[in-house]
């Protein structure tokens, strides 16, 4: 990664960081930021979008960051909240 930092080994590293637990939290600035660097890259976007969610989905994240991040994002707030409500069920 540091040898490469394309918007693609990023994205990598990226997914790796949202399969644990607290990493969205940590790292949302980041991802705000990548997201940003992916503005003409639209499939790129939509996967980081889609790792976000899925995070989302498999961990516990305060609502206020859910909330943060997804309309930095532009994710749909509620189809996340329906995620959550069928997670807690």
């Amino acid at each position: 990664m540091e040898r490469n930092q394309t918007p693609a080994a990023e994205l990598v590293n990226m997914a790796v960081r949202l399969n644990f637990p607290n990493e969205l939290t940590a790292y949302k600035n980041k991802i705000t930021e990548l997201d940003k660097a992916l503005t003409k890259n639209y499939i790129a976007k939509k996967l980081l979008r889609f790792l976000v969610v899925e995070h989302l989905y498999k961990f516990d994240v305060k609502f206020s960051d859910k909330q943060s991040i997804c309309d930095k994002l532009d994710i749909n707030i509620t189809r996340t909240k329906q995620i959550y409500h069928q997670k807690n069920q």
